[in-house]
């Protein structure tokens, strides 16, 4: 069986975007997908959908556009991302956003911020050069 999820047509800016190049995932446990729209403001941000359907929910409310692909913390309480040339980390619930990283003379690539198996550590790419970061989490 398939079905359509989301019908943002009657949105300023509809439908998800491309560019970041991203994939939509599921949280771990299988109850979230998330994915990147525009807000009403036309600023990238981190959705949240049932995959059982419903309306879209806002998780970030970022000033900047979120620069990369994201991916879940284990926990599925986290989403990593590169947001203000930084690596951050957005609150599966709040959406609060907290940054790991200092900002830097090369910007993060665009590709995927990865976090370890335990959750611990979170890579990235920059500068042609694999970095990681304690997460804390």
């Amino acid at each position: 069986m398939q079905r359509r999820l989301t019908f943002t047509h009657h949105r300023i800016y509809p439908g998800l975007v491309n560019i970041p190049r991203h994939w939509v995932r599921c949280n771990p446990q299988g109850t979230q997908i998330a994915f990147l729209m525009r807000d009403d403001n036309g600023i990238v941000q981190l959705w949240l959908i049932s995959p059982q359907g419903g309306e879209p929910r806002q998780l970030t409310h970022n000033k900047t556009d979120i620069q990369s692909a994201f991916n879940w913390h284990p926990s599925g309480e986290w989403l990593g991302f590169v947001l203000d040339n930084r690596i951050a980390c957005a609150h599966a619930q709040s959406g609060e956003v907290e940054y790991l990283t200092e900002n830097h003379a090369n910007p993060p690539s665009a590709d995927a911020v990865v976090f370890s198996p335990d959750g611990q550590w979170l890579a990235w790419m920059e500068d042609g050069q694999l970095w990681i970061t304690e997460t804390d989490r």
